[in-house]
């Protein structure tokens, strides 16, 4: 199954995606006459539900535009002070911020060892529940603009 996601996820990112034809089936109305249905291929109904699922995403969000990028180096390379300046603009209490602050410079175990973290928050940590409590826009924006400045785009 990981290899035919794969290979979908790979079909869709080069526009070589073609759906299948659908399987026609016809169904009798208590009336007489026939409802007809049309089955999709399991492809191409994971293919329907992920376009559902964007256009929901979008018109929640009044979007014009869905940007299609890898998001992953985000977490290792977002900016503290970034992130930092975006909670301000929705919590004004210092003793919070110097809280969050700690807790994005607390460092990481590895192995054992202690290493600093100077950049990027782990994973499930601090920046998760920051997604969950505050705009997913506003997440996406603090790691896309983190990822223009380490890939210099304009």
């Amino acid at each position: 199954m990981e290899s035919n996601i794969k290979s979908l996820h790979e079909e869709l990112k080069t526009n070589t995606y073609e759906p299948s034809a659908v399987r026609r089936v016809e169904i009798e109305k208590p009336d007489g006459g026939i409802r007809l249905l049309g089955i999709p291929t399991v492809k191409d109904r994971v293919v329907q539900q992920a376009v559902a699922k964007a256009e929901r995403f979008m018109n929640r969000y009044e979007l014009e535009y869905v940007v299609d990028m890898d998001l992953s180096k985000c977490f290792d390379t977002l900016d503290h002070e970034l992130i930092i300046s975006t909670v301000s603009e929705r919590i004004s209490d210092g003793r919070v911020l110097s809280l969050i602050r700690k807790f994005l410079k607390s460092g990481v175990m590895k192995d054992g060892n202690f290493e600093n973290t100077d950049i990027g928050s782990p994973q499930g940590g601090l920046c998760k529940a920051l997604h969950k409590a505050g705009s997913s826009v506003q997440y996406l924006q603090i790691c896309f603009y983190t990822m223009s400045l380490i890939n210099g785009w304009n």
